[in-house]
């Protein structure tokens, strides 16, 4: 395949065969290359389209690999299938149109739907089946969970996270907060983004004189003036005393040319860090209503999982599979054989071992 790399770069130089120019820039791409498959772009015309297949044929004398033009199919975007199929003689492929799949994923689809995510996601769940995961050790799950969470910091299911943090005391607030710059991202109705309120539940009459319900911040607020979208102008008592008040919560603020984000309230930064949270948990009892166990870089992870797995009764002792319905011929403990084996014996057991060999 490099030897293909180097033919088409020398193609593109020499102008005989047209890439596709990236706008805004001087990238000129050609080709994709991955393992033994091979993606080829360039300018709908039929001259390209000749020496695309001259090129693939001395590639095949040259090294005499061959491409299976059985399995390859040619896109024209822009163009109807009766015209690609016409221009896919030259190569002998079949002709098709977009979307298609590319090593699993979907090209030129409209990613802003739902619906062709889900090959994605079928395929992740493919690739992460539960059988899969119970044959990994318990260190090796808490490698793969800190790999994920290092890479990825997903709101998509905020409303729940908070929930769950009000449940226990804890506002949303309290870890994470909405900085509006630009206003796009903000609904200006439906969010607390100015710290004092909803203005959907605290100005009532205004909402519903408001024509676009679910309008953002940037629709009504500029760099330098409020733009309204009232059905009709304020002008009962209670509509002219929201307004005031609504003017006065907005106060000064205007919006800027930087996006909207969320930001950690307990990072100086405002970036979000694990262990600003761990620190938080650690401190604040009510965050976490688990066993929390110190995670002291000097013992080794395998020892700090099995004490936490221990504290959450996680270790399969005899009680412990008996419970989970394995039939055992004794319950009792395997040392002293006068008591039933629970998780309290084992974790003293384990702590005088530690001690002993510190």
């Amino acid at each position: 395949m490099e030897g293909l790399n180097v033919a088409m770069k020398s193609a593109c130089e020499e102008g005989i065969f047209q890439g596709i120019e990236i706008p805004h820039s001087n990238v000129l791409v050609s080709h994709f290359f991955y393992a033994d498959d091979a993606l080829f772009m360039g300018d709908w015309t039929k001259n390209n389209i000749k020496n695309l297949a001259r090129i693939l044929r001395c590639f095949h004398i040259a090294s005499g690999l061959k491409v299976n033009f059985n399995k390859s199919t040619v896109f024209g975007v822009g163009a109807s299938i009766q015209e690609t199929a016409r221009w896919a003689l030259p190569l002998g492929c079949e002709p098709s149109s977009l979307p298609f799949n590319y090593l699993g994923v979907p090209v030129g689809a409209n990613m802003n739907l739902k619906k062709n995510w889900q090959p994605v996601i079928e395929r992740f769940q493919t690739k992460l089946s539960c059988w899969k995961a119970k044959t990994l050790s318990f260190c090796g799950r808490v490698t793969l969970i800190k790999a994920v969470l290092v890479d990825m910091w997903c709101m998509e299911n905020i409303d729940s996270i908070k929930e769950e943090l009000e449940e226990r005391g804890n506002p949303l607030e309290i870890v994470m907060k909405k900085q509006v710059n630009d206003g796009k991202n903000t609904f200006f109705w439906l969010e607390d983004w100015s710290g004092k309120g909803i203005f959907k539940s605290s100005f009532p009459a205004l909402y519903a004189l408001e024509k676009k319900k679910s309008c953002m911040v940037a629709d009504r607020i500029g760099s330098d003036e409020l733009k309204w979208g009232w059905k009709s102008k304020p002008n009962n008592v209670d509509q002219s005393r929201e307004l005031t008040t609504i003017k006065s919560w907005i106060g000064d603020f205007r919006t800027n040319n930087r996006p909207d984000k969320w930001i950690c309230t307990s990072s100086p930064d405002g970036d979000f860090h694990v262990g600003i949270i761990r620190h938080n948990m650690d401190t604040n009892p009510n965050l976490c209503n688990t066993v929390l166990i110190d995670w002291i870089p000097e013992i080794p992870i395998k020892v700090i999982c099995f004490f936490w797995r221990a504290a959450m009764e996680r270790i399969p002792t005899t009680i412990g599979l008996s419970k989970r319905g394995v039939q055992l011929v004794d319950v009792n403990c395997g040392q002293c054989y006068d008591t039933e084996e629970t998780n309290d014996g084992f974790v003293s057991v384990r702590i005088s071992l530690v001690v002993a060999l510190c």
